[in-house]
């Protein structure tokens, strides 16, 4: 039975690793802008819908670049540029948190399994009915004793993990809304100069 309970345990585990490491790739890596190509590249453009793609294509991946994109596409489209901007700023925050919660919920799982497992194998090893194991005296009550730290130690550095990882991540996804804010207002500069 503790087999199985620490496979969950395990696989929560695995689930949460990929979780957050989905997380952390679109948060640290494929979402910032570099601020010093942003200021040159606006500095450079105008405020027509070419040089808006041709300014996305140069900050691509990042998520000013698909904010570009979708102004330019909307204003190509006889659209105000505003709303469907706004648009995309709504779907890029709700973007920001995104998963965490599957986190936060896997984290808070973790310990409760792992008390469970632990307290399944320590209840069979006190039953008396260890099998072979029960010919060396003490011997299937220490197996249980490590079997039980060792998924209670799974389990909470499973959670301090998570919770770790919430932290960072959301702050890293409320930085990465200041730097898209601060995106809009230049381009709304440059508009509004032009």
């Amino acid at each position: 039975m503790f087999a199985i309970l620490y496979g969950v345990l395990a696989l929560v585990g695995l689930c949460a690793g990929l979780v957050i490491a989905a997380r952390a790739r679109e948060l640290c890596w494929r979402a910032p802008v570099d601020h010093e190509l942003l200021d040159r590249a606006l500095r450079e453009a105008r405020s027509d819908a070419t040089s808006s793609a041709l300014l996305a294509r140069t900050l691509e991946p990042s998520w000013v670049a698909e904010l570009l994109r979708v102004g330019a596409q909307a204003r190509a489209e006889g659209q105000p540029a505003d709303d469907a901007i706004d648009e995309a700023l709504m779907d890029l925050r709700a973007r920001t948190t995104h998963s965490l919660l599957t986190v936060n919920v896997l984290g808070r799982v973790a310990p409760p399994l792992a008390f469970m497992a632990a307290i399944v194998t320590m209840a069979t090893a006190l039953r008396h009915d260890a099998g072979l194991l029960s010919l060396q005296k003490g011997l299937a009550e220490s197996i249980a004793v490590n079997q039980a730290v060792l998924a209670i130690a799974t389990g909470t550095t499973i959670s301090l993990v998570c919770r770790f990882a919430i932290d960072l991540l959301s702050r890293r996804g409320a930085r990465l809304l200041g730097d898209l804010q601060r995106a809009v207002a230049l381009l709304d500069e440059l508009r509004a100069a032009t």
